[in-house]
């Protein structure tokens, strides 16, 4: 894109195609199941998708929940046969899997979380489960399953769910879509596209009858439950959207945590809670949703015990530089200045200007990522180093420079008091800037990767201005936390008082 002007505006007409494409473009198929309308809980993914075919015209892997920008899907006769046989197994493992009966005990409190964003709830979950009679339902993994059973904490593992439904269900619910027809009304070059038959067929065939059992369970949980508040980390994804939307049609109140960092108020153009439960003043003043606004602090963040008194010198014999890039990609794919590849070479040759005796480099990327892509066919000198350590606190520790993009190990990163630059390959930053770099915690060096070799010498020798940045993410610190850990978990217990 060649300004903030044209992202905005092709994010805009993806964010209303996504929401309405159903209800404008083919409205005998805005089936209901348990009274919500399919295309409410289908709207995040598809987001992806069209953003993508808008951005590209190609889309990598349509049949993924989340498909993004790259090269298109092409198949051979084998890879139709082969996913022909696929979609089959799946289908009748759907239908044959054995019952999972639904508990038919009430509970105070519902607990709605998967993955990593589980895992860092499972403190809070722990110390709620003291004083409320909890439910915790999520796609979880074996270590999850395994507290939850420690602690005798009821739970629902969600990786499908087909086996809380009753085979006549189940079969209904498959052979519904699978024999629905999909009319278009209108015109939309969009439509139009052979990618798009190859995503109606994966929506029909799996999304739809996934989000249409998650209804129908959601549903019975929450009749048989009758909690009094749902807690969630994410609003937007099929899975927490069913459930979410379920919620509020039986007046159950929904309240979400803050799960990341957050910079811009685009990003909650996409989430749909009653309350957000967010960090500090920052994030509460970035967010313009229509949600009632709680400041708890960070559930699962601990403030680190850091020697502030330490300064780099330029006599160390070796320098170790992290890089935490944060491409913009998935919903915010439209925002990217450059290609995503582009911006990342650009930034690493402009790292190798260093001496390789005098700085070691490690470039990690988001989880999301795809890092290895951007990197085929590059040289790293032997200086770099590719991160595949799961534990990004312990790497910021351990090196003494950061540069980072929109990402909250950057916050962490800031709560190290680590020597900080900010790199960014996004028109939204160029428009509003960061609050990373707004603050005076991060020097911005998006516009200048040429110069970063300067920057980083520049701040190395000289002591005021590292004291300085410290003295900067201290204040920042403050503002964008009210507190952490044991604290804001207690103030969520406060919060969570007021409906039970």
């Amino acid at each position: 894109m060649n300004s903030y002007k044209e992202s905005d505006r092709l994010y805009r007409r993806s964010i209303y195609l996504s929401k309405h494409w159903i209800s404008k473009y083919f409205p005998k198929s805005n089936y209901k199941f348990a009274d919500i309308d399919i295309e409410k809980a289908q709207f995040f993914s598809q987001h992806y998708f069209f953003l993508s075919l808008l951005l590209s015209n190609s889309v990598d892997n349509v049949w993924s929940q989340y498909p993004a920008c790259g090269n298109e899907s092409k198949f051979k006769i084998k890879d139709r046969v082969r996913k022909f046989i696929n979609i089959l197994e799946v289908f009748l493992k759907n239908l044959v899997s054995k019952q999972i009966k639904l508990s038919e005990l009430k509970f105070d409190v519902v607990v709605l979380s998967s993955g990593r964003h589980l895992k860092d709830l499972m403190p809070l979950i722990v110390s709620l489960k003291k004083n409320y009679k909890l439910l915790v339902i999520g796609k979880m993994e074996q270590q999850e399953e395994r507290i939850l059973k420690r602690e005798e904490i009821i739970y629902f593992n969600f990786k499908n769910p087909y086996p809380y439904l009753s085979f006549r269900k189940r079969l209904r619910i498959l052979l519904f879509f699978l024999f629905r027809s999909y009319s278009l009304k209108g015109d939309n070059f969009l439509f139009e596209n052979k990618l798009w038959k190859q995503r109606l067929l994966y929506l029909r065939i799996q999304q739809f009858p996934a989000i249409a059992a998650l209804l129908e369970v959601s549903d019975v949980i929450f009749k048989r439950a009758a909690p009094k508040l749902l807690i969630t980390s994410t609003t937007n994804d099929v899975f927490a959207a069913s459930f979410t939307l379920m919620a509020k049609k039986n007046a159950i109140p929904v309240a979400e945590i803050q799960h990341g960092a957050i910079a811009w108020q685009i990003d909650y153009e996409l989430i749909f809670p009653d309350y957000f439960l967010v960090w500090g003043k920052i994030p509460a003043n970035i967010y313009t949703g229509e949600a009632r606004k709680i400041i708890v602090g960070a559930p699962f963040i601990n403030k680190p015990v850091v020697n502030t008194a330490y300064y780099l010198k330029r006599d160390k014999p070796t320098f170790k530089i992290l890089v935490l890039l944060s491409p913009p990609y998935g919903y915010l794919a439209s925002y990217a200045k450059l290609e995503n590849r582009q911006s990342t070479i650009s930034l690493i040759k402009h790292l190798q200007i260093l001496s390789s005796d005098k700085f070691k480099i490690t470039i990690r990327s988001h989880p999301s990522y795809p890092l290895q892509k951007d990197l085929e066919g590059i040289h790293l000198e032997s200086n770099f180093f590719i991160s595949s350590d799961r534990d990004v606190e312990k790497e910021i520790e351990n090196n003494d420079i950061v540069i980072t993009g929109a990402t909250t190990a950057g916050l962490i990163a800031i709560l190290h008091k680590k020597p900080l630059f900010y790199y960014d390959n996004s028109w939204l930053t160029e428009n509003f800037s960061h609050p990373y770099v707004r603050s005076g915690s991060a020097i911005n060096v998006s516009d200048a990767p040429d110069l970063l070799h300067n920057y980083i010498w520049d701040l190395i020798e000289d002591k005021n201005k590292q004291k300085g940045q410290k003295s900067s993410q201290d204040i920042f610190i403050d503002n964008y936390f009210k507190c952490f850990d044991r604290e804001a978990i207690k103030n969520i217990e406060t919060f969570i008082k007021n409906f039970c």
